[in-house]
């Protein structure tokens, strides 16, 4: 459990995290758009409407770079997308989601105050702990880096 006192260390140390997940985010959605607009010249393919989602720029990317892999690259690329795909989940969920305090009820009416976490209210109830973010910016960091030696070896 979390050794937060107040909502105030709780947002100085959750902001930390969530920066550093979404600045590492923006550094792949970089890189595949410089993937599509180094290897396709057709203005049609690349109109920002056709590639509006990380998961169409993720597809495209795959496709435009195939060929140009071996087999064994071409694996670990689906892979590392396929982390990113996960790793997008993340990055809405925090995004659109704000901090909160987790506070249970038992049916005896005892109350539970348990950690911080950044959850949706929506019907999905999703939620990420702090620990899980940690993970997921260093599993970002990792994709990233793979990611990027397997797009150079494309060239």
């Amino acid at each position: 459990m979390q050794n937060i006192k107040s909502f105030e260390d709780a947002k100085r140390l959750w902001s930390t995290a969530v920066g550093e997940f979404i600045i590492e985010f923006t550094q792949i959605e970089q890189i595949l758009h410089l993937v599509i607009e180094r290897y396709l010249t057709d203005k049609l393919v690349t109109n920002e409407n056709l590639v509006d989602s990380i998961e169409n720029r993720i597809k495209l990317m795959q496709l435009i770079i195939k060929d140009k892999l071996t087999e064994k690259n071409f694996f670990e690329l689906q892979k590392h997308c396929q982390t990113l795909l996960r790793l997008k989940d993340t990055r809405n969920l925090i995004v659109h989601n704000s901090l909160v305090l987790i506070i249970e009820q038992n049916n005896l009416g005892e109350i539970k105050v348990g950690e911080y976490e950044i959850g949706s209210l929506r019907k999905n109830k999703k939620s990420i702990k702090y620990t899980r973010l940690v993970s997921d910016i260093n599993q970002l960091k990792k994709t990233i880096t793979q990611l990027s030696a397997i797009i150079v070896s494309a060239n």
